[in-house]
């Protein structure tokens, strides 16, 4: 098997297109049609299904997309392992962070854990947004995630971590009047600053003010955090965020923060992992460390609470 093949098979994917996979992948389009073919003949049947909008995965198509992941990481692992064979733990780890919630505070600690204890690993974290952590991690792109919810869905298993508390954040002078918890009636008809629609902060936020009578206003979508602490400053909007994220904005922008009650929003947070996932020493030694600093923050990370509150949204 060509892992060639499956490396631009992965591309095409991705993108949607061959055209677009073949510019991105510095081959000559008519090619890499010809090994999408050769790949489809190999395994005896249809990979992808080509329209004018462009190509999507078959079933069976998906299926391989899933192995081809695995098949390249474990050739990566092997020649790093021949290459450097003093390393006893080596080869690549992808992780996934939910972006904007407290699992992004577990990037460094786990990184300077990894890698002190197994310099031979090279960690792969993503916390943006535009992507479905969980699909990832079904799909092989990533090996385990922190994000929110907490299933159930076939094939992953979901380890609770916590319930994470959200913040009103703003600017300081729109808190001048307030002297304790605010109610979603306070916000309600605040301008608000929040990720694009597919994020789960979003939708849980956008469900809250419905739950509650009310109609949210989405003054911008925002996805950089640096962006958004400086739109607080400027009195754009304000946002909902967690605790520990909204501490840490406190600490570059002139910005406050207060907890809402009535209801009390709240989100559970989980490590996420494939049922039947592939091991290897890399992903084994990396998954043991995750841990251990999910229980590290824990014990150190305002706004997280073993439980979730009886009334939550």
């Amino acid at each position: 098997m060509d892992t060639r093949r499956l490396a631009a098979f992965i591309k095409v994917v991705d993108v949607g297109s061959v055209t677009r996979a073949a510019s991105l992948l510095h081959v000559a389009q008519p090619a890499l049609s010809q090994q999408m073919v050769a790949l489809e003949a190999e395994f005896g049947r249809a990979l992808l299904t080509r329209s004018p909008r462009g190509v999507t995965a078959t079933p069976a198509g998906r299926i391989l997309y899933h192995h081809a992941h695995v098949i390249l990481k474990q050739e990566a692992e092997a020649r790093r392992g021949v290459a450097h064979p003093e390393l006893l733990v080596s080869g690549e780890v992808s992780i996934g962070l939910a972006p904007f919630s407290t699992a992004t505070l577990l990037s460094i600690p786990l990184l300077c854990r990894v890698r002190e204890n197994f310099p031979g690993v090279i960690l792969h974290i993503r916390d943006y947004f535009g992507t479905v952590l969980s699909e990832l991690v079904m799909n092989g792109v990533l090996q385990m995630a922190v994000l929110y919810g907490r299933g159930p869905i076939r094939g992953l298993v979901f380890e609770p971590i916590a319930d994470e508390e959200w913040y009103v954040v703003g600017a300081a002078h729109f808190f001048a009047s307030q002297d304790g918890p605010m109610t979603l009636e306070d916000v309600a008809g605040a301008d608000l600053l929040l990720p694009s629609r597919n994020s789960f902060l979003r939708n849980r936020v956008e469900e809250a003010w419905r739950q509650a009578g009310f109609i949210p206003h989405v003054a911008a979508e925002i996805e950089s955090l640096h962006t958004l602490g400086a739109a607080l400053v400027a009195g754009i909007g304000i946002s909902i965020l967690p605790l520990s994220v909204a501490s840490e904005l406190k600490q570059m922008y002139a910005i406050d923060f207060m907890p809402i009650e009535k209801p009390n929003m709240v989100a559970p947070l989980s490590l996420c992992i494939r049922e039947d996932a592939v091991s290897t020493p890399a992903s084994t030694a990396v998954l043991d460390a995750l841990r251990s600093e999910i229980a590290s923050l824990r014990e150190r990370c305002p706004g997280l609470h073993p439980h979730l509150p009886r009334k939550s949204v």
